[in-house]
Order: structure tokens, then sequence, then C-alpha cells
């Protein structure tokens, strides 16, 4: 008889362990959407603040999702404003589709942080990119200089870009300015002369 008490209550001690471990994992989880940061660096930040929350099962349980070109959703959109933080993106009008020029960008942090360079947000590469470990892209100072822009398609390119030679003379404007000065009037970069 005492044996199966015993057995009862390790059952309802370990029902209720498990019911407060639900429940952390699922505060952890809320404080993670709420601050933006991914759960495990949630953790932390319970952690840091006297909460003792944790276990290691929910570590491992919070590791974050690959990525990859044609993904979509608010994880995009949160990478995409990382990487713009970082300077990686010279823009912060976004979209929350894992597009080409967010493959590049991806491998350019990837590069730039000695990580195998592929474009795909894997676990490694997410992690850094949210630590303060992750590297910003150092670009050099931008002297004045002439672009051509084309006003139907929004691209600006060098002077002597091959697409400037099919483009229409209606459409073709000449600008001095920066990189940074052309993006700012709402003109993207020719991926062809990448000015």
């Amino acid at each position: 008889m005492q044996e199966k008490k015993r057995n009862g209550s390790v059952k309802i001690i370990t029902g209720i362990a498990l019911i407060i471990l639900i429940g952390a994992m699922a505060c952890i989880g809320s404080i993670s959407d709420a601050i933006g940061l991914p759960a495990a660096k949630a953790l932390d930040v319970i952690r840091e603040n006297g909460a003792d929350l944790a276990s290691e099962t929910v570590l491992v349980e919070t590791e974050y999702a690959p990525l990859v070109l044609g993904d979509s959703g608010e994880a995009v959109l949160k990478i995409k404003l990382r990487l713009y933080e970082l300077g990686y993106f010279e823009t912060n009008a976004f979209t929350e589709i894992y597009d080409k020029e967010t493959t590049e960008q991806i491998a350019l942090f990837q590069e730039v942080n000695e990580l195998k360079k592929t474009g795909i947000a894997d676990a490694e590469t997410l992690a850094l990119l949210f630590s303060d470990q992750a590297k910003k892209l150092e670009r050099p100072e931008q002297k004045d200089q002439i672009y051509i822009l084309n006003t139907n398609t929004k691209k600006f390119h060098e002077t002597d870009c091959a697409s400037v030679r099919q483009m229409k003379d209606k459409n073709k404007k000449e600008f001095t300015g920066t990189r940074d000065q052309a993006i700012g009037a709402g003109y993207k970069p020719c991926k062809n002369c990448n000015p």
C-alpha cells in the first residue's frame, strides 16, 4: 500500500514538474516574441535578470529553423532588419520574402564572418547574426561620381555599363553624387555593373 502511495506521489510530482516546465517554455516563447529575440537568447535575458525558469531541455528545443530562397514570414523580415543594422542592406524597404537579394546578403554576411558561404540562413548563421559577435560590413567612404539613372526601371549605372547603351534616351538621366545618395533618391544599383 505504501509503495502505491509513493508511486502515486512520484507521478503527481512529475506531472507538476512537467506543467511548470511547459509553463516556463510558454513564458520564454512569449517573452522571445515580445522582445524580438530567439528563444535561446530570451532565456539568457531571463537568467541574467534573476529568474531560473530554464532547463537544458528548453535549450535543446529552441534552435533556429533554416530559411532559404522562397521562404516568407516575420522571421525573414527580422533577418533583413538585422542585416540592415549591420550595414549589409543599404535600404530598409523590405518584404517578408527570402528573395535573391536576401540570399546574396546572407552569403556576404557569412563571408565577412568567416562562415561557410551558402546564402542559406542556417542555425549557425542565425545564431551569429543575432549575437553581439556579428561583424558589421565596413564600406569604404564614398566620393561623388557620375551615374546614369534609368528613370523607367529606377536603376542606376556606371557610365560605361552595357545597359546604358540599350537604354532609351527618354529614360536616361545623368546624376552626380554618391552611391548612397542615388539609393536615397529611390534607385537601385544595376546588377550588371554593380556601381
